[in-house]
């Protein structure tokens, strides 16, 4: 075997037994997202990724605003068919996304819903601004 090769089979070796034991490798991405009419208030639940101050966690929704309309972005959250939360997003569409984690910990058959809509208040949804309430089951926790 010529000298080269070696090293690298080894860095590739422990590469491929750090990425299987992190949670980033979950069987199954649970992530997914509930959105108003129009798009301009989108929610997306985040199975596993990065936190705004660059560490990782597990089990989070991002709130984001995409329309200049002065009005702010509301989501709501289940678990189990049980209201956890919600949290309003009045940064704007120049601002940053809210982020939220209402979930201690999503374990694998639990089901997560996230409904969102457009508000003037916090916590006072317009008329006809509700997205469909997105249901998903966790496959994985």
């Amino acid at each position: 075997m010529s000298q080269w090769r070696l090293p690298t089979i080894l860095t590739a070796a422990t590469a491929a037994l750090a990425l299987l034991g992190s949670p980033a490798m979950a069987a199954h991405d649970d992530s997914f997202s509930a959105s108003t009419p129009g798009g301009c208030g989108v929610a997306d639940f985040v199975d596993y990724g990065t936190w705004g101050d660059g560490s990782k966690k597990d089990d989070f929704i991002v709130l984001h605003d995409y329309c200049s309309d002065s009005k702010g972005i509301f989501v709501m959250a289940w678990l189990n068919g049980n209201q956890v939360g919600g949290l309003q997003n009045s940064n704007g569409y120049a601002g940053k996304p809210t982020m939220y984690k209402p979930w201690d910990d999503v374990k694998a058959g639990d089901r997560i819903a996230m409904q969102v809509c457009l508000t003037w208040s916090y916590a006072a949804c317009l008329s006809g601004t509700y997205s469909e309430k997105e249901v998903r089951t966790s496959q994985d926790g």
